[in-house]
């Protein structure tokens, strides 16, 4: 199965479903779909499901499992069927965001993400929006841009074969 994720106006590909940060040739994995939005039969319908670890910028841990929160105090799950939010109790804006687009949402990207994702042909797209903490390392999307500690990242296609790590490194993952 192949998976596509947006961050900002960057897609990254990969066969695996998960997300980790990598800084000096060391990557920790800070989420991974567990599920995927099936629409079908009341048998056979799914929902998005994540585990998630990761910190608020205050660096409180939070660690999400089957979407419920197992660590941390300040911050709280809302699941639908094709998205998961993950708020700082207080805020509004969420700190991470899982949506599972339709193939219809598609037309509404940027061209060169759209003509990829028609030519690759992914299983499943996800945007991915957040404004968290892995490790000491900063993830934000704001608008169309990808933030990675003080890397920014706009535009890119990226085929991730082993899973998505996002890095600000010189190194090669």
């Amino acid at each position: 199965m192949k998976h596509g994720f947006i961050f900002g106006t960057s897609l990254y590909l990969s066969r695996t479903s998960t997300i980790s940060y990598g800084v000096n040739r060391a990557v920790t994995t800070f989420l991974t779909i567990v599920s995927f939005f099936k629409q079908g039969d009341a048998i056979s319908e799914s929902v998005v499901v994540i585990d998630a670890d990761f910190s608020l910028l205050n660096g409180e841990a939070i660690k999400i499992v089957q979407n419920k929160i197992v660590e941390g105090t300040s911050a709280r799950v809302h699941v639908e069927n094709n998205r998961v939010t993950v708020f700082h109790v207080g805020h509004e804006i969420p700190v991470l965001d899982v949506f599972q687009m339709d193939e219809h949402a598609f037309h509404g990207l940027g061209s060169n993400t759209y003509a990829e994702i028609e030519s690759q042909k992914p299983d499943v797209v996800f945007t991915i929006k957040c404004n968290l903490m892995v490790d000491d390392g900063v993830i934000w999307v704001e608008n169309e841009k990808l933030h990675i500690d003080e890397a920014i990242f706009a535009s890119g296609i990226f085929n991730e074969h082993h899973g998505v790590i996002l890095s600000a490194d010189e190194w090669s993952y």
